[in-house]
């Protein structure tokens, strides 16, 4: 993963919120954290632990806003 950090602090000071969004579940969602190591910009963490169904449930990615609003993340989009 290497830059990722890099790219996910360069995209923070472009005001972007940064959020892991993972179709992994129990113990892996905090492995990816912890691999990406940049904890002092994400805005928070979402995972298959979190959602009945899998990545083509088409209603997720309709709802990921308003989880994410639910958990406090607010802002606008990235804006360069």
């Amino acid at each position: 993963m290497e830059g990722t950090q890099d790219l996910l602090k360069e995209l923070a000071g472009r005001g972007c919120r940064i959020v892991l969004a993972t179709s992994a579940g129990g113990p892996e969602p905090e492995a990816l954290r912890r691999a990406i190591d940049a904890d002092d910009v994400m805005a928070g963490v979402t995972s298959a632990d979190e959602v009945p169904e899998g990545k083509a449930a088409s209603w997720w990615i309709a709802a990921v806003p308003l989880l994410l609003v639910s958990r406090g993340v607010r802002g606008a989009p990235c804006h360069s």
